[in-house]
């Protein structure tokens, strides 16, 4: 019935249910609906997690310094990386500290909008991202972060690494390059690494699977941080990321056996 049609919508609006109950008396039929709220997660507690986030020692920062290397396709593809990456760690059990480095200065009105660095703040603006709770800095992740407690290390995470990273330390920021490469860009990020004498690693995946394409999005590599984190297992990681199992990555991912 139409009437129902519209209360239903109102009920799955705000999460709640319906259940009818039949009385027959003195010849009688009776219905009688009870309306209940369904359990969900409060917006309080979502917002408790975001704060525990905040206060967590373990800290993924985002260099969105590599505009130049993108071409717009590119750039929005980061930033709906990035938005997804900001939704998935709200919903962990364990969320991860974020932050964002290499802002172009545009941001402050102080310079050219036409920045390339600035085409990545303004896809951002598409998701609303001055609302999100993270950290932002205009200077590069070596010069964002030297004011830290002296011995938190930084480690740039990158495919072409000679260092395989062997767990996840709590005293360390882990940076990730704001790059899409639709086309292939070697060690683009290495050489970003090089020239802030920031420490690199990779992510120790050849005993899991062999990838034909250089190197991860932003979001798989994220999703494997923050599995790590969660399992302590490289192994539980790599395997229960959600992005390696879908497109773009998974038509390039072959697992071993092992996995």
């Amino acid at each position: 019935a139409e009437w129902w049609t519209r209360w239903g919508r109102w009920l799955i609006a705000f999460n709640m249910s319906v259940s009818a109950h039949l009385n027959v008396a003195n010849g009688r039929v009776c219905v009688s609906l009870h309306v209940r709220a369904l359990s969900r997660v409060p917006r309080r507690q979502r917002a408790a997690q975001i704060a525990a986030a905040r206060a967590s020692r373990i800290l993924v920062c985002f260099d969105l310094s590599f505009g130049a290397h993108m071409n717009d396709t590119e750039v929005n593809a980061l930033a709906n990386q990035l938005a997804l990456i900001y939704g998935y760690n709200r919903k962990l059990s364990r969320p991860l500290s974020l932050a964002i480095a290499g802002l172009p200065e545009c941001m402050t009105g102080s310079a050219d909008h036409a920045h390339p660095d600035a085409r990545v703040v303004q896809a951002l603006e598409q998701w609303s991202w001055h609302r999100w709770v993270l950290e932002r800095k205009f200077a590069s992740p070596a010069e964002a972060f030297v004011c830290d407690p002296p011995g938190r290390r930084l480690v740039y995470l990158t495919s072409d690494s000679e260092t395989a990273l062997e767990s996840v330390d709590e005293d360390a920021i882990y940076i990730i390059g704001g790059l899409v490469d639709h086309k292939v860009k070697p060690r683009v990020a290495l050489e970003r690494a090089h020239e802030l004498r920031l420490n690199t690693a990779r992510l120790p995946l050849d005993e899991f699977l062999t990838i034909r394409k250089p190197a991860l999005t932003c979001i798989a590599v994220f999703q494997i941080l923050a599995g790590f984190v969660a399992s302590g297992s490289w192994q539980s990681a790599v395997r229960d990321a959600p992005a390696l199992q879908c497109a773009p990555l998974r038509k390039y991912v072959r697992w071993k056996q092992c996995v």
